[in-house]
């Protein structure tokens, strides 16, 4: 959330100065916060993802649990 209010903040600053290069500047900075982010977040739904996997993998061998809860 803090990278969204900061992209409303510079957008605001960059349409009332009209300043192109520092926002622009400023974008590439965004960008690369984003793919840190981004890849920060994946790392850990994937490994919250792994713990989850062997449960489903149980789940799915007993057919009558789908079967149940899906009707």
């Amino acid at each position: 959330m803090s990278l969204i209010d900061e992209a409303f903040g510079h957008d605001h600053l960059w349409q009332e100065n009209g300043d192109e290069r520092d926002y622009q500047q400023w974008v590439r900075g965004l960008k690369t916060q984003i793919q840190v982010s981004l890849q920060t977040w994946s790392s850990a739904a994937g490994a919250e993802a792994g713990k989850l996997l062997p449960s489903l993998k149980q789940k799915a061998s007993q057919w009558w649990y789908f079967w149940f809860f899906s009707t």
